[in-house]
């Protein structure tokens, strides 16, 4: 039944959401962004752990594409993150912290793993580095002592992170915008091999 699910929002949402990632991506292009050396960036960035995000993402993989929306909302190295499809055919709910995740899919159904990527693809069949996204989606390495030319990075005239390899993906980060103190990544594009992955980061809101 969740497989049936699957292949009718595919249909109804490829279009809204890719259409969206466009939209996103020619927006933030326009506001004018802050010049920091990296150095500096990597200072602010990884001071921001308490966030928000609303978005979207897709998955391909060996011909097959898997689309959904996401809530996250992180707290220092406690997340949760919420993932269904427009239409609520399927909504799974993914509460994490260090060495112990659970997926929900109602009050009395659930799943337990000792690491996020571990329960996606067993649960849902999806394989997306989760971990390493906490850093990724800010537009950070992974490494706190990662030198600036480390990985084959790439970099824009702000001092943004364009593009790295890191523990077998290739990832690509654009759609910088302002939030806060700092800017951020929308969208991150992530490739290992024949697997895709776009990250749409609609919308952000961090705290302290």
């Amino acid at each position: 039944m969740f497989a049936e699910a699957r292949k009718l929002f595919y249909l109804l949402l490829i279009s809204a959401v890719l259409a969206g990632c466009a939209h996103l991506s020619s927006e933030h292009e326009r506001q004018v962004m802050r010049f920091q050396s990296w150095h500096e960036r990597q200072i602010a960035l990884r001071k921001v752990d308490n966030w928000e995000i609303d978005g979207a993402f897709s998955v391909q993989e060996n011909g097959q594409v898997t689309m959904a929306s996401y809530t996250w909302i992180q707290r220092g190295s406690w997340y949760q993150m919420r993932i269904h499809s427009a239409l609520n055919l399927f909504s799974v709910l993914v509460v994490g912290k260090p060495g112990a995740v659970t997926l929900w899919r109602s009050q009395d159904k659930y799943e337990t793993a000792y690491t996020p990527e571990e329960l996606m693809r067993s649960q849902l069949g999806i394989s997306m580095p989760v971990s390493n996204l906490f850093y990724w989606v800010r537009g950070l390495s992974t490494k706190s002592s990662a030198h600036r030319f480390a990985y084959n990075a790439q970099y824009d005239r702000y001092g943004h992170l364009l593009s790295i390899n890191q523990d077998g993906w290739h990832v690509e980060f654009s759609g910088y915008h302002p939030v806060g103190p700092v800017d951020l990544p929308g969208i991150l594009k992530l490739r290992q091999g024949k697997l895709q992955i776009k990250i749409v980061e609609k919308n952000w809101k961090i705290s302290r």
